[in-house]
This record gives C-alpha cells, structure tokens and sequence, in this order.
C-alpha cells in the first residue's frame, strides 16, 4: 500500500510539472499570436496609409501639371510680345560686347577695343 501511495504522489507530481509546462507553453503561444497579429495590423495599417497618401500625391501632382502647363503658356505669350523695341520702351539700352584677350605675355591683358586694362594688384 505505501507503494501504490509514492507511486501516485509522484505521478501527480510529474503530471503537475507537465501542466504547468503546458499551460506556459500555451501562454507562450498567445503571447506570440497576440505579438503576430499586432504585426499584421501595423503592417496593414502602414500600406493603408501608404495609398492614401499616394493618391493625394497623384491629385496634387495632377494639379500641380496643370499649373505648369498655364504657366508655360503664359510664358509663350509673353515671349512673342519680347523684342528690342519692347525693351526699349521699358529703359534697356543694348550693349556692345568687350572681349578680353591676351596679346602677350602673362600681364599684358588688353580690351578689344584697344584699352589697356590695369594689372590685377594680386
């Protein structure tokens, strides 16, 4: 009798020890789904609002076109009425060009129109 007595004692021991394995291996597996699925919904949430914000950029570049475009023909029209008597009337005077060159060694640096310009003090 004191046998079949250390025998259950120590099958309910075991069997204790095995339950509290597995109600922790079952804890562990919510802990992990529960992990999971936050996961998912982040993962889901973030290519939600990653259309939105693709089609909102979509309209804007729409719009954004369409500004473009009258800006452009805004422009083509001013363009044609640009020409030298246009500039005249608004106070441009046209320029002759002055060209540099050297007709010489170093330093010796004069204007195409014959003017010696002075040597740089540098």
């Amino acid at each position: 009798m004191k046998q079949a007595v250390l025998k259950i004692k120590r099958n309910t021991k075991v069997a204790a020890k095995s339950s509290f394995f597995r109600v922790r291996l079952l804890n562990g597996m919510f802990v992990s789904l529960g992990v999971l699925i936050a996961i998912y919904l982040f993962m889901v949430a973030s290519i939600t609002f990653n259309i939105v914000n693709r089609k909102i950029s979509e309209a804007e570049t729409k719009t954004l076109s369409a500004k473009v475009g009258q800006l452009e023909l805004s422009y083509l029209s001013a363009y044609k009425d640009i020409d030298l008597s246009a500039s005249r009337e608004l106070g441009f005077i046209e320029v002759k060009p002055e060209f540099v060159t050297r007709s010489g060694g170093i330093g010796t640096t004069a204007l195409s129109s014959g003017k010696k310009l002075v040597k740089n003090e540098i």
